[in-house]
């Protein structure tokens, strides 16, 4: 009887801790857009060994532009553009442009990295239905690839099948 109780005491206790930590966890970035990154999405396509992923997220006061690339060789720069998929567009949000640290010379970056851009939601009150609309398309720059290396245009959530 005991063991009984001890086991019922001890269900009890895992299920009081499993809701708190639910009741606890809030996404911090509730929105979240991502982007697959290839060169085949460039316009026109290339052949390139540079893949990666984009997010756009965001809450209610703060924005997390971010970019994950493998493989890469002499990236330059990365930007959100506005355009569908298939056509080029102006640069609507520049995330990172690579500079040699106190001079005004272009950095090159090659290989497997992350970099990401803080905003404010604030300053970019369209960016719900512009994403929404999937006008947003992430584009890496290269030196190689001076207008893109890679690109992937921006979606809700999930990639649509067969990407």
């Amino acid at each position: 009887m005991a063991i009984s109780k001890n086991m019922g005491l001890m269900a009890m206790l895992l299920i009081a801790a499993v809701a708190s930590a639910s009741a606890d966890h809030i996404d911090y970035y509730p929105y979240k857009y991502y982007a697959y990154l290839k060169g085949k999405f460039e316009v026109p396509p290339l052949k390139t060994a540079t893949w990666g992923f984009g997010y756009v997220e965001w809450n209610m006061t703060d924005m997390k532009v971010s970019v994950d690339l493998h493989n890469a060789m002499d990236i330059w720069g990365m930007h959100i553009h506005n355009g569908t998929m298939g056509m080029n567009g102006p640069i609507v949000i520049p995330i990172a442009g690579f500079m040699q640290p106190g001079t005004s010379m272009m950095q090159y970056i090659s290989g497997d990295f992350s970099t990401y851009i803080m905003l404010k939601t604030a300053d970019y009150p369209w960016i719900p239905d512009f994403l929404g609309a999937g006008m947003g398309y992430f584009n890496i720059h290269s030196m190689a690839n001076p207008g893109g290396e890679v690109r992937g245009q921006i979606y809700l959530k999930e990639m649509p099948q067969g990407m």
